[in-house]
């Protein structure tokens, strides 16, 4: 019963790790990019199937056993009968369970067992040594020329039964190194899994920091657009004038002399400056001052500072704390962290023109409480 309990906890260990190794794979499926750990995982459930193949013959040795047992009680029968025709009727079933023995342990030779294989033949052995003995012992006694006969034919199967355990017990130490070496194999295929959760943080800090990266190259890309536009508007504009003034043979001399500037400065390199904002009149003033500003032209830092302008005018209007000045604050810097040159896109429109507006009930609400 000890050996039975012990391939019963073998087969449940191994049915354990096999089920973790299937969530293994699951957790695999997520990082495919590592290719070795996935190949790794498939050997080991093979080698999980070969080890499960190899424990299951281990059961027919107790098949074996019992079939001694039964022939142990056929003897002691034998002995005790009085009945020449039961005798021989009992000696022949003897020998057709003997011979079904002998069958069993040829199929046997090709089992791949481990020690309990050799445990258990060693058993088998001491059992048959009593059978032969016994044997003997009822050859001696006086009896028909048949019970003779059928002596000589069990002497002869218990000769072929031991030529057959001695053949198990020679392959049973072979078998038992490939077992060993299968399960050395299983051991380390599961330590090389134990980076696995330290690969996969690494693969998150990297993702991580190529969306960061990811996102400037967008802001930056949508900063140069806008300046292709802007600079495309302008060219057609120019087109626009240069063509009616064909048309027309003349042109006005104040569109003249200012389109003269104009191309002066651009041969020059030089920009017309930009008006700071200075924050003035009433609080519906200021606040559509600031709406005026929300267009693709204007600068993300030109927004910052004329937010923070406002936010320092309105606190001295308002003379109270109002959580809406924090906002004010809170978008100038996040227009602060544009690269140098940034102007408005399309989604900081929307939404300075949305938070804009919704600012402007609170602040008078806040002056007039």
């Amino acid at each position: 019963m000890s050996d039975e309990a012990s391939i019963g906890k073998l087969e449940k260990k191994v049915d354990r790790i096999s089920e973790e190794l299937a969530a293994i794979r699951e957790v695999l499926k997520a990082v495919s990019i590592i290719p070795s750990l996935a190949k790794k995982v498939d050997a080991i459930d093979s080698d999980l199937d070969a080890v499960k193949k190899e424990i299951s013959p281990v059961t027919k040795i107790d098949e074996l056993l019992s079939s001694v047992r039964n022939v142990d009680t056929g003897l002691k029968k034998v002995q005790e009968s009085k009945d020449i025709q039961t005798l021989g009727q009992k000696m022949e079933d003897i020998a057709n369970t003997i011979m079904s023995i002998d069958t069993g342990i040829k199929t046997m030779t090709d089992a791949k067992e481990g020690e309990v294989i050799i445990k258990k033949i060693d058993d088998v052995l001491i059992s048959m040594k009593d059978v032969d003995e016994r044997l003997k012992e009822a050859s001696s006694d006086e009896g028909e020329k048949e019970i003779r006969k059928k002596m000589d034919d069990i002497i002869n199967s218990v000769a072929g039964l031991c030529t057959s355990v001695k053949e198990v017990g020679d392959t049973s130490g072979s078998q038992t190194e490939v077992i060993s070496k299968k399960i050395d194999e299983l051991q380390s295929y599961v330590a090389s899994l134990s980076t696995l959760e330290e690969r996969i943080s690494d693969l998150s800090d990297s993702f991580g920091e190529t969306k960061e990266i990811v996102g400037i190259i967008v802001r930056q890309l949508d900063d140069i657009e806008r300046k292709y536009n802007k600079t495309l508007k302008e060219v057609n504009e120019a087109l626009a004038v240069i063509g009616k003034f064909v048309d027309t043979g003349y042109a006005p001399e104040e569109k003249e002399t200012k389109s003269k500037k104009q191309k002066k400065a651009e041969d020059s390199g030089e920009e017309e400056p930009s008006v700071d904002y200075e924050p003035e009149g009433t609080m519906d003033e200021i606040m559509q001052s600031l709406l005026d500003m929300v267009k693709p032209q204007t600068e993300a830092v030109k927004m910052a500072e004329a937010l923070e302008k406002a936010r320092d005018t309105l606190t001295e209007m308002i003379k109270v704390h109002s959580p809406v000045l924090f906002q004010f604050g809170k978008v100038a810097r996040e227009l602060k962290s544009y690269p140098a040159t940034a102007t408005l896109n399309e989604n900081d429109i929307a939404r300075l023109n949305k938070e804009f507006r919704s600012w402007i009930p609170k602040l008078k609400e806040a002056h007039s409480g």
